[in-house]
Parts: structure tokens; C-alpha cells; sequence
């Protein structure tokens, strides 16, 4: 499995064509990505937490495949899988109708907050460097983590714009080039009260966004895990 190092992530080439873009810590980018090699284009697969770490990907995506990006995908309506669809604005971005209503009912009151408040941002900052020397090397790592994470966030925040996506699906979706074929399913709530996955049938491979999560319980869960979770079991066996 060959790496590509970069500031907001490392590359990894899953298979012939499919890469997954494995978020480094304190860097802003939050949540993992991925982007498949369609044969003429490429499709993505989220977009990061801020634009700074998808246009980053934008520029990784060139170099590795020199092929335009055709689609991005949204798994669902958290700030870290779409604040960086502005750097895609020219592609069809992609999502079920649920997950963008979520987020044109909540992230422009999210983003005004956030703006509103980035003197109380800076001044936490500021605390927070105050205080690195005084931690011990365990304390001092993740202080300086966080710190790189809200200047990353910090950074962000005048530039921000929310880009909903401009096609929607209900339960499928699909598209293929000369390569190979891909397809986008939703069976509901689950991690949120509307994910998706992509799937390609040919490697078997899945991107699955925030619906599992290793060695980590998940802080935002606001879909429905209980019983209809069993339902995610036996429907993807078909898939």
C-alpha cells in the first residue's frame, strides 16, 4: 500500500485507482476522505473540515491521477465532511435530499456563531499557549495539537462559505466511467438521521464516512442506532 505524505493528510492507494486520504491530527482536516479514479475523471468522497485541507486535496487528487474531478460526494451533514465543498463548487456535488436540507437549516447559523466569536477563539488560544510549557509531555502533546486544530479553524473562519450539494437522491445513486462504476447508497439514520456510502463493486470496496469508527466511541451521534441499525446488517449483505 504505497503513502503520500502531505500537511493535512497522508494518501493511501487502496487498490488500482482508489485512494483513501487518512486526516494527520491538528491539522484541521478532522474527518478522512477518499477519491476513486472513475477512467475520465475522479470522483471524492467528503471534503474535510475546512477549505484549506480540500484544497490540499484538490491539488493531491492532480498530481496523482491528472484527471479533473467530476463528483464529490457528501456522507452526511457534519461541518468536518463538507466545510471544504466550496474548493469543489465547480463539480457536481452529491447527497441525499435529507442531508441537504440539514445543512441548509443549520450551517449558516453554525458559521455566524463562529464568526461572531473568534475573539473568544483567539483568546483561548492564547490561553492554551500560555499554559503548553507548564504541561507535562503527554498534556503538552495534545495542547499543541489542539492549538494547530483551532488556528487551522481560525484561518478558516473569513473565507468560510457554505456549498450545499446541486444533486440529491432519495435511496440510490450512481455514475461510472470507463474504469469502473460506483454507487451511493442510503438506508437511513444511523451515525446521523441520513447517511450514505459509496460503494464499488468491482475492487469491494467501501467508504462508509462516520458509520463505523475504530477504537473510538462516536461524541455526535443524532440518528436512530437502535433497532433499525439492525436493518443496515441485513440490507448491505445484498450489496
Amino acid at each position: 500500500m504505497s503513502t503520500l505524505r502531505a500537511k493535512h493528510f497522508d494518501v493511501f492507494q487502496i487498490q488500482q485507482g482508489i485512494y483513501a486520504a487518512i486526516a494527520n491530527e491538528g491539522t484541521g482536516a478532522m474527518a478522512n476522505t477518499g477519491f476513486v479514479d472513475l477512467g475520465e475523471t475522479v470522483l471524492v468522497f467528503d471534503s474535510f473540515n475546512t477549505q484549506q485541507a480540500a484544497a490540499e486535496l484538490r491539488e493531491v487528487i492532480a498530481s496523482v491521477t491528472d484527471k479533473p474531478v467530476s463528483h464529490l460526494i457528501n456522507s452526511h451533514w457534519h461541518g468536518d465532511h463538507i466545510r471544504g465543498n466550496q474548493v469543489f463548487r465547480d463539480v457536481s456535488i452529491v447527497a441525499t435530499e435529507r442531508t441537504k436540507r440539514i445543512m441548509q437549516e443549520n450551517h449558516p447559523a453554525r458559521i455566524a456563531r463562529q464568526r461572531a466569536s473568534q475573539n473568544e477563539l483567539c483568546d483561548y488560544i492564547e490561553t492554551l499557549e500560555s499554559q503548553q510549557n507548564s504541561a507535562g509531555d503527554r498534556d503538552q502533546r495534545a495542547r499543541l495539537l489542539e492549538i494547530s486544530l483551532l488556528k487551522e479553524i481560525k484561518c478558516s473562519l473569513p473565507t468560510l462559505e457554505l456549498v450545499l450539494p446541486n444533486e440529491t437522491f432519495e435511496a440510490t445513486w450512481h455514475t461510472e466511467g470507463t474504469n469502473r462504476r460506483v454507487e451511493c447508497h442510503t438506508l437511513g439514520g444511523g451515525h446521523t438521521v441520513s447517511d450514505s456510502f459509496l460503494y464499488i463493486p468491482d475492487a469491494r470496496v467501501c467508504y462508509i464516512g462516520d458509520l463505523v469508527a475504530v477504537n473510538n466511541h462516536m461524541l455526535i451521534i443524532d440518528g436512530n442506532v437502535g433497532i433499525k441499525s439492525i436493518g443496515w446488517t441485513h440490507q448491505t449483505e445484498n450489496i
